[in-house]
């Protein structure tokens, strides 16, 4: 868990070097690293049903626009789909 605000543990941890940095399941982490513009790659895996509402929105208006492309697409049995997204 970490103790400060997800983009400067984000920016001390690129500095620092090493692997990749992954989150999991924390749309409020990612919109706050996607405001300040700190992820490369995007990971979705998308399962079919519906949950939530708009305050659940990964790309929310208040963002900065971004471009991406589709870097690969994995299908699974079950019928969910894993998305993998670049930054272009």
């Amino acid at each position: 868990m970490a103790e400060r605000e997800p983009a400067d543990e984000v920016r001390a941890l690129k500095a620092a070097g090493g692997g990749h940095i992954i989150v999991l399941a924390s749309i409020s982490v990612i919109q706050a690293l996607l405001r300040a513009e700190l992820v490369d790659e995007l990971r979705l895996t998308i399962v079919p049903a519906v949950i939530g509402g708009d305050e659940l929105r990964l790309f929310s208006d208040d963002l900065p626009a971004s471009k991406w492309q589709t870097g690969s697409l994995t299908t699974f049995p079950g019928g969910a789909i894993a998305l993998r997204y670049d930054r272009r």
